[in-house]
């Protein structure tokens, strides 16, 4: 089971998921390199 989180770096949301059974975290790409490069949202 999979459970779907919202993390923070410095002060950005990143997306999450979290896959239980093999006890990995997944991020964003998008999100992770929009806040280390401190952009704007991206709105489409």
């Amino acid at each position: 089971m999979s459970k779907v989180s919202i993390c923070f770096y410095k002060d950005h949301k990143v997306r999450a998921i979290r896959d239980e059974e093999h006890f990995k975290w997944w991020f964003s790409v998008l999100d992770v390199v929009r806040a280390i490069n401190n952009e704007a949202d991206y709105k489409k």
